[in-house]
Parts: structure tokens; sequence; C-alpha cells
């Protein structure tokens, strides 16, 4: 952004200056070309940004869900979570603890 402000106030000032030269008009085209890059380059970070943005609350609405549907079930060792990596750390805990309670109960009837 800063690179994109500096190649604006350069062209900026090189259009409205007094002193232009022969090879001024291509120093502008050249400036010109270098923002209009600068532009497309933020506006492509701006979308890839936005997109990882709804990625993650997407993910982490997923992760939200699991533990909800995992509610029913509570380990003895009930850990305090607030974040998502958090809440699914404790939600596979949650589902390890169900499948070896499984497979013991499975055990006992066989």
């Amino acid at each position: 952004l800063s690179q994109r402000v500096e190649l604006r106030r350069r062209l900026e000032e090189m259009k409205y200056s007094g002193t232009a030269q022969v090879g001024s008009r291509r120093i502008i085209d050249e400036f010109e070309t270098h923002l209009d890059v600068a532009r497309n380059s933020l506006k492509k970070d701006l979308e890839e940004c936005d997109s990882t943005n709804k990625l993650v609350a997407s993910v982490r609405a997923g992760v939200v869900h699991l533990a909800n549907n995992l509610s029913f079930f509570e380990p003895e060792d009930k850990p305090t979570v607030d974040d998502t990596i958090g809440i699914l750390t404790h939600s596979d805990q949650k589902i390890r603890r169900l499948i070896e309670e499984i497979l013991s109960n499975g055990d006992e009837e066989a």
C-alpha cells in the first residue's frame, strides 16, 4: 500500500510540475503502469483475504457445530475451551473416549 501511495505521489508530482521534459511523458506512463499493477495486485490480495476469512469462519462454524453435537458426552477432565483449536481438541478427546467406551462395551457383550 505504501508503494502505491509513493507511486501515486510521484506521478502527481511529475504531472503537475512545470519542468516537463521530453522523456517525462514516458516516465509518467511507466508510473501509471506500475500504479495499475499495484492496484491489480491489491485487488487480488483483498479478494484472497476475503476468501480466506470466509473459509476460516466456515471452519469455525463447523467445529462449533461438532462440539455442540458432542455436548451430551462429558469426559471426566473437562477443559475450558474458548478458541477453535481448543474446541476441536476437546471434541477429539470426546470422540476418542466414546470410541473406547463403545469398544469396551462391545467386548463385554461378546
